[in-house]
């Protein structure tokens, strides 16, 4: 199950501003016709590991339109789209996190000193969206040194496991290193 997680959130789908800004312009709320494609998405459950294509026009018409609202460069509308393509996926996965508001509160505490270092894990991640070509897959074992958070969130029992740590942090870095490209693009 946890390919298939991580499977889901790999997905990919001008002149530069001085920094790219607003993008919680790509949350502001679909139209009808657009949030009702994206509920089916929510409701197919099929485990698709690549965003169909209408979808993909969705995410990049409303990165055109936020980008034409705020100058991004072309570099900012990829990451925007990509970004609101995790957030869909974040949220269609949501029954399978395991963590109570509290311990997720915990785990950010523990991951706080690690912050830089799982963005920067997600490098490739990032580079390959820009580029516009498929990212890649995690490497085995990438959450090794994030391990101790267990302890330290003081999780225990199922959410104790390394399983759904890896996928947490899968979540987590991903959207993280997004939103740190965004706004330095």
């Amino acid at each position: 199950m946890l390919k298939w997680v991580v499977t889901a959130i790999l997905i990919t789908g001008g002149t530069p501003a001085l920094a790219a800004e607003h993008l919680d312009c790509m949350s502001l709320p679909l139209g009808a016709a657009e949030q009702s494609l994206i509920d089916r998405h929510y409701s197919a459950e099929r485990g698709d590991d690549r965003r169909n294509l209408a979808i993909g026009v969705v995410l990049n018409g409303r990165a055109q339109a936020c980008g034409y609202l705020y100058g991004w460069s072309e570099k900012a509308l990829r990451l925007a789209a990509h970004h609101l393509w995790l957030q869909i996926q974040r949220k269609a996965l949501e029954r399978f996190n395991h963590y109570s508001a509290d311990e997720e509160a915990r785990l950010n505490v523990a991951l706080a000193p690690r912050m830089d270092r799982l963005i920067s894990l997600f490098k490739a991640d990032v580079d390959a969206v820009v580029a516009n070509v498929e990212t890649p897959p995690p490497e085995e074992d990438a959450f090794r040194e994030f391990k101790p958070m267990i302890k330290e969130a003081k999780l225990t029992g199922e959410n104790a496991s390394e399983e759904n740590l890896g996928v947490w942090l899968y979540q987590r870095g991903s959207i993280m290193a997004l939103e740190r490209a965004f706004q330095g693009s």
